[in-house]
Order: structure tokens, then C-alpha cells, then sequence
């Protein structure tokens, strides 16, 4: 794991944490809120919230072992499925205790947070750019003077290893003519 990888996961478990704790605390002792925002239930609007983040958390904290977009896509999938069974658990665990009731429109809420942050995350997973062995992208290699005009797949020979090359644009089809093509 990166570190990244290790400060996303922190992230995620601090998060269920809070979850956990808004779900499950006793609030009765608070003040009374506004009943509506925006003509919907606030206590709604809440459960949306708190389970937006869900899915973008869960993905991030294991982004980097997918190397292909299928992976992605799939454990994007994987940490919505992980959002529904935390709000169906919360929901039933609530209705357990004397104090918390379980709602259906509730999961309903839950679950409309956790679709639209599977779809922001789908979005991502679109957009990220994933290395294909066998489509890797070419790139130009000016210090090389070779008589393919400097292209290399990464990782060969001329290409740096394990690293995207960081060239400006124009120096991406340097060498590139129409002959070649």
C-alpha cells in the first residue's frame, strides 16, 4: 500500500466511526433543528450527507491495487454494495434501541447519497488514466535520436521506467510526421 492509500484508509475508518456515532448517539437532549430544508425532511437531508462520502472513501482507500478500469469499475461497485449494507445495518440496529427508530425513507436518503457518489466516482474512474501492457501509450524521447522518430512504449528501452514522461504537449508528437503514420 502507498501512503496515500494509507491516508485514505484512516480517512474511511474515522469516517464509519462518525457514522456510526450519528447513527447510533443519543441526541435527545438538543436543541430542535429546522424541520425542512428545501421542502425536504432535514433529518433526511442528513442521512444523505453522511452517506455521501461512503462510496469515494472506499474506493480511494484501495485505488491503487486496480490496474485496469474493470478493477476500478468493480470496486467502485464493491464499496457501494459496503454503503447498502451499512445502511441497512444502521437502520435495523436503530430500530433496536429505545431510544432511535429505523426508517425506511431514511435508507432511502442513505442510499440516493451512496448513488450519487457512485456515479462522482464512476466519473473519476472514467478520467483516470490506467497503463495497458499491451496498449501502452507512446511518447517522444528527444535525448534519443533512434530512426523511429524517438517513440518508445513505457518501460522500454528510451522510455522511463514506471513513470509517465511529464513533456509539454508539442514535444509529445515531436519527430511525428504524416509519412510515418
Amino acid at each position: 500500500m502507498r501512503r496515500r492509500d494509507h491516508i485514505f484508509l484512516i480517512l474511511f475508518l474515522i469516517y464509519l466511526g462518525l457514522v456510526l456515532w450519528c447513527c447510533f448517539g443519543n441526541f435527545s437532549d438538543m436543541p430542535d433543528v429546522q424541520k425542512e430544508m428545501f421542502g425536504i425532511p432535514t433529518d433526511k437531508v442528513v442521512h444523505f450527507i453522511m452517506f455521501l462520502p461512503f462510496v469515494f472513501l472506499g474506493y480511494m482507500s484501495f485505488a491503487s491495487r486496480p490496474k485496469k478500469r474493470i478493477q476500478s469499475i468493480l470496486l467502485v461497485f464493491a464499496s457501494l454494495a459496503g454503503g447498502v449494507l451499512m445502511a441497512v445495518a444502521t437502520e435495523i440496529g436503530q430500530s433496536l434501541t429505545s431510544y432511535r427508530t429505523g426508517d425506511a425513507f431514511d435508507f432511502v436518503a442513505d442510499g440516493t447519497g451512496l448513488l450519487v457518489a457512485t456515479v462522482f466516482t464512476l466519473i473519476l474512474v472514467f478520467f483516470k488514466k490506467y497503463q495497458d501492457p499491451h496498449n501502452a501509450s507512446f511518447h517522444a524521447d528527444p535525448s534519443e535520436g533512434k530512426d523511429d522518430g524517438g517513440f518508445h512504449r513505457e518501460g522500454e528501452k528510451g522510455g522511463q521506467k514506471g513513470k509517465k514522461p511529464r513533456l509539454p504537449l508539442h514535444q509529445h508528437f515531436r519527430g511525428l510526421s504524416l509519412e510515418r503514420l
